[in-house]
């Protein structure tokens, strides 16, 4: 071959590969990975006059209730400070039930400014092994409606059982009664920053729990 067909031959060759080049997909940009959780800090009480703050039952069960308010004003049931304190059973039916009421309305979801208000009352153990119990708070959450601390007098009774996991104590359920009592003296902290409230919510907009169906 003459070395002026040697060139011609050459430059199709570089010709066809940068065809070839050109008609290859792109590789697909990066899929952004979501943004981790960061719960806000909590500014003003965050002990309650209750002996009780200090007993394990009770502080599980306050980080079991805090996760459920942090996963509520984020319209996110993945974040760790639920899933870590919650059985995965409560958290598949908080999800639910605060989904039924939150979700496809033309209301907006209660924005929590602070951890709920209760005040700990009593530690029943549940069983001879120590591994499940009841821990009964005075609910005075209603002070956020006022932000009045009168309404602290204006409680009810609430309970919530917690069961002893190879993981830690974690928060199966929670129960509300009329019974009325006297939340005075409870913790009332605030998240700072403060959260912005959702707005009215479709199902696109809210993360279920890993285990939810």
């Amino acid at each position: 071959m003459s070395a002026r067909r040697r060139i011609v031959a050459a430059v199709g060759a570089v010709g066809v590969v940068a065809m070839l080049a050109a008609c290859t997909p792109a590789d697909p940009e990066p899929t952004a990975s979501p943004m981790p959780y960061t719960a806000p800090a909590i500014v003003g009480d965050t002990v309650s006059a209750s002996p009780l703050e200090a007993d394990e039952w009770v502080v599980a069960a306050r980080a079991g209730m805090l996760g459920f308010v942090l996963a509520s004003n984020a319209a996110d049931f993945s974040i760790d400070p639920f899933v870590s304190a919650v059985t995965p059973e409560a958290a598949t039916t908080w999800f639910e039930h605060w989904s039924s009421r939150s979700v496809g309305t033309d209301r907006p979801p209660l924005t929590w400014p602070g951890p709920q208000v209760v005040l700990p009352l009593a530690v029943d153990l549940m069983d001879g092994d120590g591994d499940r119990a009841t821990v009964r708070f005075c609910n005075g959450s209603d002070y956020w409606q006022a932000e009045d601390a009168s309404a602290l007098a204006d409680g009810v009774e609430a309970s919530a059982v917690l069961v002893r996991t190879e993981a830690g104590i974690r928060l199966e359920s929670t129960t509300s009664s009329a019974i009325p009592c006297d939340a005075t003296g409870a913790a009332i902290g605030r998240f700072d920053p403060a959260p912005e409230p959702l707005g009215v919510l479709t199902e696109a907009d809210v993360v279920p729990p890993p285990n939810a169906g």
